[in-house]
């Protein structure tokens, strides 16, 4: 039986939902949805996750995977997001396969150049990860000033600086932040490159900073 994976991200602003599989040795994008429906996540997921699956041509027993992104992110968006794939998961005998949001957003962007990317966190905090500088910031969350004093040390230097929140993370510093929208093609790919090696049982799903924006 081939593998057939359905990604789930709720975890910032934009709700995806992807089915994905390999086709001719090469991984293939089957039906997606990348919708704003704000604080309707809830009641609407379980409707969209079935309209894509439909629009997939699969069926929903023949899922052998769900990615779904574990934080950062909103507290009521990660929860929901894991709470549904994990019951879904267990009612199709799925296993799940945990994607962090920036390993997905760092899919998003344009890493020709150094990039950093930030998820907004409250309190004057941001979620980071950081690729192709010398010393990279490890996913973790910050405060914006150690952000600043970190990314000062390499101001000779071209970069790309991304967010998902440029309203609330206010740096002023730093005057080249980019909006960025996650992607729920690329969690979609993380979670299909991480399925062997990462899948979990449905029930040891956990968060991953998460924290309610303030």
């Amino acid at each position: 039986m081939k593998d057939i994976l359905l990604a789930v991200d709720t975890s910032l602003r934009y709700t995806g939902i992807a089915v994905a599989t390999e086709i001719n040795n090469e991984f293939e994008i089957l039906s997606e949805i990348n919708t704003d429906i704000g604080r309707k996540q809830a009641t609407e997921l379980p409707d969209l996750a079935e309209l894509v699956i439909e629009n997939s041509g699969i069926k929903a027993k023949e899922i052998t995977h769900i990615a779904v992104t574990n934080g950062p992110g909103y507290f009521t968006g990660v929860r929901i997001g894991m709470s549904w794939s994990s019951a879904y998961a267990f009612g199709i005998g799925a296993d799940i396969v945990p994607v962090g949001t920036l390993e997905a957003l760092m899919l998003s962007g344009d890493n020709k150049l150094p990039s950093i990317y930030l998820v907004y966190a409250g309190r004057n905090s941001a979620y980071a990860i950081s690729c192709g500088f010398t010393t990279d910031l490890t996913a973790g969350e910050y405060d914006l000033n150690c952000i600043t004093e970190w990314a000062d040390a390499y101001k000779h230097l071209d970069y790309n600086l991304y967010c998902d929140n440029t309203e609330k993370v206010v740096i002023p510093s730093l005057n080249n932040l980019q909006k960025i929208t996650p992607k729920i093609s690329n969690v979609a790919k993380k979670g299909w490159e991480k399925r062997r090696s990462c899948s979990i049982s449905p029930i040891e799903l956990r968060a991953n900073w998460c924290r309610s924006p303030v």
